[in-house]
């Protein structure tokens, strides 16, 4: 006890090979402050008893590394200006309302039971690298309404398992100032999420690389609902989830860029693998990416009314989707997708929805216009009528022919001078009638002339124009042969007017309207 009181009094570490220190001694010397600034400095002792820091407000630090707790460490509504409790290794903490004037480190931490730091406050970084911690029935780690002004660090070689239906690690309604960081670790839960962050606010980011989560929970494996980050960064992680989805990443507010690297996601939900619903970001980065969704009625993707504001960089050639299906309704952004051409976009749109969806094709059409590209926005708006016609609910078929129909005559109204052409065809075949039929002058029965003939094909194909003959040439009905050729001029009298109407409602944009 003697050597005790003199390393606190001169600020020196406690050397202590396994010999056992009361824990009742270490909070007397946190009370009695005479304690040197440095603080209570302790490595390689089991604490005996129960260390209960409750209520306590010291004003120096506390180390205890290398130690082994007999009972749990208990912080509720203490305040502490540093916690150091570095590969130590304690059988639970309860730390709800805890104040650390600066940070804490749990580095290489083992602990048996749950740690509680539910609405704790830190004012710098807490690092958990190299810990290992083991819930049991409970959440391995609750952040819940904890505030860290810095970093809150998991891992690297960050290690945490639990069977709680609420998640292994919980952060709800958390806030870091700075970044949260799991990196080189693992976290499993065969009964709920791995880890839920739902109104978490990471101000400097939320970032996982080289990370394995391991669930088999109806909810998402990773749970980050009504969330507020800077960015959003999933790299060369693997995450899977044996009754739901992946990830849940729905209605989040990124300032920056959420992107999805080298990952792979599985899931088994009718939902999605990879929930990224109405999130609001600054860009969106996803490639050499594995999504697999196991149940037969889910899809592998789901962005549905996420909106970007600045740039969509998709590699669809470098990420395998299975099944191949993405829901993309609402899903906006200001400026043509990089990562895939055309080709490959509008292949996903018309192969990769499960349903139709007018709003993804009229939004790709949208950003190719209004960089100037009109001939391929006008393509993606005829494979969007066509994927319509295909999928959709266009009525019965009638409806479905007088659409087919429209299509192959003007292009859906983006291919106007496709009517002209058969406008000119039909014009040709009036011609033909003209020229080979019996053309007189009604009062006088005289053949017509040359020019009278042309003027009559004209009057024949054209209806909307009037080329000055009429009463001055008419078809004659003298012979069977004659009779002919006087109703197929009426039939090209139709097929001119209905040829005629196509192209002005197609050029005027009616059809498109409609």
């Amino acid at each position: 006890m003697q050597r005790l009181i003199n390393s606190v009094e001169s600020g020196e570490v406690l050397e202590l090979d396994g010999e056992t220190v009361p824990a009742k001694a270490i909070r007397d010397l946190l009370r009695a402050g005479s304690a040197d600034p440095r603080g209570v400095r302790i490595r390689g002792a089991v604490i005996e008893g129960q260390l209960d820091l409750t209520d306590l407000h010291s004003t120096v630090p506390l180390v205890l590394q290398d130690c082994r707790f007999t009972e749990p460490l208990l912080l509720t509504r203490a305040e502490l200006p540093h916690l150091d409790l570095t590969g130590s290794t304690v059988p639970g903490i309860s730390a709800v309302g805890f104040r650390c004037a600066h940070g804490a480190q749990l580095d290489k931490i083992r602990c048996t039971a749950r740690i509680d730091l539910a609405n704790a406050r830190f004012g710098g970084t807490v690092s958990f690298s190299g810990a290992t911690l083991s819930g049991g029935e409970h959440s391995a780690l609750n952040l819940a309404g904890a505030e860290i002004d810095g970093i809150l660090r998991l891992g690297p070689e960050f290690d945490a398992s639990s069977t709680s239906e609420a998640a292994t690690i919980l952060a709800p309604w958390a806030v870091v100032s700075g970044q949260v960081w799991l990196t080189t670790g693992k976290i499993e839960n065969q009964r709920g999420p791995c880890f839920v962050g739902e109104l978490l606010v990471a101000k400097g980011g939320f970032g996982i690389d080289d990370f394995t989560m391991e669930s088999a929970s109806g909810l998402a494996a990773l749970r980050m609902e009504n969330a507020t980050c800077n960015f959003v960064n999933l790299a060369r992680s693997r995450i899977t989830n044996s009754r739901g989805p992946a990830i849940n990443i729905n209605n989040n507010t990124i300032s920056g860029e959420l992107l999805i690297w080298g990952s792979t996601l599985e899931g088994r939900s009718p939902q999605s693998a990879m929930l990224l619903r109405g999130i609001a970001a600054h860009s969106l980065s996803m490639n050499t990416l594995t999504s697999t969704n196991l149940d037969p009625d889910g899809v592998a993707l789901d962005l549905t009314e996420t909106r970007i504001s600045h740039v969509v960089r998709f590699s669809l050639g470098s990420c395998e989707l299975t099944p191949r299906l993405v829901k993309l309704a609402g899903f906006s952004y200001p400026a043509v997708p990089q990562g895939a051409g055309l080709d490959d976009w509008m292949d996903l749109l018309r192969t990769g929805m499960p349903k139709y969806r007018a709003r993804p094709y009229q939004q790709l059409a949208a950003v190719y216009r209004a960089v100037g590209h009109e001939q391929d926005a006008k393509r993606i708006l005829i494979a969007q009528q066509t994927d319509l016609r295909r999928r959709g609910d266009i009525g019965g078929p009638i409806r479905q022919a007088l659409h087919w129909l429209s299509g192959v005559l003007i292009g859906y109204g983006h291919r106007p001078w496709r009517a002209l052409i058969c406008l000119l065809a039909v014009l040709a075949l009036a011609g033909g009638v003209a020229f080979t039929g019996h053309a007189v002058h009604p009062r006088t029965t005289d053949r017509c002339t040359t020019v009278e003939r042309v003027g009559l094909a004209a009057d024949i194909a054209i209806p909307l124009v009037n080329a000055g003959n009429k009463g001055r040439c008419e078809l004659a009905a003298v012979s069977p042969p004659d009779q002919a050729a006087l109703g197929a001029a009426y039939l090209l009298q139709i097929l001119g007017w209905a040829f005629a109407t196509l192209f002005v409602a197609g050029y005027t944009g009616m059809v498109r309207k409609t």
